[in-house]
């Protein structure tokens, strides 16, 4: 990396706090925009920076900066923000080891810019198109007293977006596909897929928006992985937890859904096919495997260093920062529920009058509430175990707790729903949310 050269001299600058972590970075970087046939837009970057957490006394400090001649001159007490009155104990991993994820790009930039603009040319009935791919190799190395931890992670996407019209009924349809890992022959893959996608979006243009009331519900993998990422997963994290900002607050060991109801938030290492793979987190410390609800009781928060001291939990290395210039706070990665044993066609039968909903379309949550709404493209409508209709664009809501208190049954099929990018205090991070299809009753639709 480009500050190596100058990590011995800083060290030597470090060696009177009592404590530092030296996060070194480096990001390759290559984006392609498409649209209605055209290239709109194509660069290529390699950035690299780097960021100093230290402390002295009571007193922390983070400093950063992606100018290597800035290490000569710099001081422990330029700091670029201060932390008064630290209130917890920083500590290191102690560990040494060099760790890749992901295979990098073999693609070149002209070939993939021939075919997004191929396949974003307009058709008939289809007034706008537009598609994006992106290849990044993210490496890291973390350094502390007694830790020396190099990662590298290579990640893969792309996506499809466009717009049908008949009459004066317009119709949107959105696909996507990503992984840690280029995607180099998956991305043709996908992208021959195209005229399946343009089908749906046509299809779309024969139902209805819409559909209220009071339903028992089918969420299909998709939606369960939204419920499970953005209704329970943020309200887990533990910065929430500790700052009040969470409906889960003091329920360690309380029971929140049916014993057979499990969600986890697993970085797994060997699973490229999702986006929040990981080994360390971005403090070093190993990357565990978090059951956050086990069994239908609440059994563990997303944590770091500082939030497992202050709310005296374990710290299952839940760091997480989206670059160098920002501070790690606690983050998830892939989180999912557990499949059950029962088919779809088994759900249905037990629902016998419902909805099932399919493709999540975005929405809100407010954590310390425990409030959700979630957009919702395709809802099929069912009478007497059979589906007679279809309504489209609708949206579902209700309170965490009582949608997991309200669940019937999980299916032992998941489809892993494709990554996607998480937003937090003004960072964005890698994940991947899914699950198997789940029923529950009494949940409102509008």
């Amino acid at each position: 990396m480009q500050f190596d050269y100058g990590i011995d001299k800083l060290k030597s600058k470090l060696k009177d706090c009592d404590f530092y972590r030296i996060m070194l970075e480096n990001v390759y970087a290559e984006n392609l925009v498409a649209k209605e046939g055209k290239i709109d837009g194509i660069s290529q970057s390699d950035n690299f920076g780097l960021n100093i957490f230290y402390t002295v006394g009571k007193f922390g400090y983070f400093y950063s900066t992606n100018n290597p001649k800035d290490l000569d001159n710099f001081k422990i007490d330029l700091a670029f923000k201060k932390y008064t009155n630290l209130d917890y104990k920083p500590k290191e991993s102690y560990i040494k080891n060099k760790k890749t994820i992901g295979k990098e790009s073999n693609l070149d930039l002209e070939t993939v810019a021939k075919e997004l603009a191929n396949k974003t040319k307009l058709k008939k009935g289809i007034i706008s198109h537009y598609a994006n791919y992106d290849y990044s190799k993210l490496s890291r190395m973390i350094i502390c007293e007694n830790t020396e931890i190099e990662k590298i992670t290579h990640y893969g996407f792309t996506r499809n977006e466009l717009v049908v019209k008949n009459g004066t009924t317009l119709r949107n349809e959105r696909n996507r596909t990503g992984k840690a890992s280029a995607l180099n022959n998956e991305f043709f893959e996908f992208q021959n897929q195209n005229e399946i996608f343009e089908k749906m979006a046509f299809e779309k243009l024969k139902y209805k928006e819409g559909l209220s009331g009071t339903f028992d519900i089918i969420l299909d993998p998709d939606l369960a992985g939204l419920l499970a990422h953005e209704a329970i997963g943020h309200a887990c994290e533990a910065d929430a937890i500790y700052n009040k900002m969470s409906i889960l607050r003091n329920k360690l060991n309380t029971k929140l859904a049916p014993d057979f109801v499990n969600l986890v938030d697993n970085p797994d290492p060997t699973k490229e096919n999702r986006f929040g793979a990981l080994y360390y987190d971005d403090e070093g410390f190993i990357a565990k495997n978090k059951e956050l609800i086990k069994n239908g009781k609440l059994n563990e928060y997303i944590t770091n260093t500082r939030y497992s001291q202050l709310l005296k939990i374990k710290n299952n290395g839940g760091s997480r920062a989206e670059t160098f210039n920002d501070v790690q706070i606690p983050r998830m990665t892939n989180t999912y529920f557990i499949p059950g044993n029962k088919k779809l066609s088994d759900l249905i039968e037990t629902m016998k009058n419902g909805v099932l909903l399919s493709k999540g379309s975005g929405g809100q949550v407010n954590p310390a509430l425990g409030t959700y709404q979630f957009g919702v493209k395709e809802a099929q409508i069912i009478k007497n175990r059979k589906i007679v209709d279809t309504k489209i664009n609708l949206s579902f809501s209700g309170n965490i707790l009582d949608s997991l208190k309200n669940i019937v049954d999980l299916s032992s099929a998941e489809k892993e729903r494709s990554p996607g990018f998480c937003g937090k205090d003004n960072q964005t991070a890698y994940v991947t949310c899914f699950g198997p299809y789940m029923l529950i009753k009494n949940v409102r639709l509008g």
